[in-house]
């Protein structure tokens, strides 16, 4: 449960998709991003109403297929695409010397 006013990308939430666990959260940052394929996952308001009845319906599921859909967020991928960009930026600074 995140019930935060303003985050980022809250890695609260990536952890628990990595354990394949359900979401309930606020919109904040980019959690509607993040968990919008998952079922078990849900955006609610600030209201206590409605996060009690998201926090029921996440609470039927055991588990969900969270890591599935964080998978492009696996450091060996992150890191493949970062070391994409400074060669990219190492061999634009070769061209232009």
């Amino acid at each position: 449960l995140l019930t935060s006013s303003y985050e980022g990308s809250p890695n609260v939430v990536k952890e628990g998709m990595a354990c394949n666990c359900p979401i309930v959260s606020t919109d904040v940052g980019d959690v509607a991003e993040l968990i919008k394929d998952t079922e078990g996952c849900y955006i609610t308001s600030f209201d206590p109403v409605q996060i009690a009845d998201c926090l029921m319906k996440a609470l039927s599921f055991a588990r969900t297929n969270g890591r599935k859909n964080i998978q492009y967020l696996e450091s060996n991928k992150i890191a493949v695409k970062l070391k994409a960009i400074y060669e990219k930026i190492i061999l634009e600074n070769d061209k232009s010397q």
